[in-house]
Formats: structure tokens, C-alpha cells, sequence
């Protein structure tokens, strides 16, 4: 079995009891291509929008520590954006759609 991210199969053996899985679809694709749109537009806001680099600036002066952190990780490490990245990306978005199981009969109460 997997750990923190599972392996291929791992949810589906889990709730094999419970749930059967009708459908699975990757979305990661389109997800990265969604994610990189984003980012080209903000890096693009950066060089046209004086409006948004003088919010950027303003927050920079009332809050320093959160915003250099927040700059640090969206804009050069690209903490969020790693997980989709390149041949192979590290991370599967997968959308699954569930069918639930009866397992069990549910007894029919009677009132005396």
C-alpha cells in the first residue's frame, strides 16, 4: 500500500467493501494546462498592471513576512506548481465517480 499519496488502485481496494468505482478520469492534464495560464497571467500582470504591483508594494510595507513568503513560494520556488511539471508529472488529478454498495438489509421496525 501507498502512504501519504496513494498508489494506482489503493482507494478503490479500500473501498471495495463500501463503493464500487464506475469511472475514473485524469485530470491533470488540464489541470497543468489551467495552472500555467494562471501563472502566465500573473507574471504578465506584473510588467502591465501598476494597479497590482502597487497592491503587492502596499502589502509588502503593512505586512513584510507574510508577503515576502507568499512571493517567495507562489513566484520563484513555485511551491504549488511543482506537482504537475514536467514529462512526468509527481502528482495525478483524479476524479472518480462512486457507486455506493448495499451491503447490508435494513430490517423493517415494527411498532407493537
Amino acid at each position: 500500500m501507498g502512504g501519504y499519496y496513494p498508489v494506482d488502485g489503493q482507494l478503490e481496494e479500500c473501498s471495495r467493501p463500501y463503493f464500487s468505482l464506475q469511472a475514473e478520469m485524469d485530470g491533470s492534464l488540464g489541470y497543468k494546462i489551467a495552472n500555467d495560464y494562471r501563472m502566465d497571467r500573473m507574471l504578465r500582470g506584473l510588467y502591465t498592471n501598476p494597479k497590482l504591483v502597487w497592491r503587492i508594494a502596499r502589502c509588502l510595507a503593512r505586512h513584510p513576512l507574510v508577503t515576502s513568503t507568499m512571493i517567495e513560494c507562489y513566484f520563484i520556488e513555485k511551491s504549488w506548481d511543482w506537482q504537475f511539471q514536467g514529462e512526468v508529472a509527481p502528482m495525478k488529478l483524479l476524479r472518480h465517480t462512486w457507486g455506493r454498495k448495499t451491503t447490508w438489509r435494513r430490517r423493517s421496525s415494527r411498532y407493537i
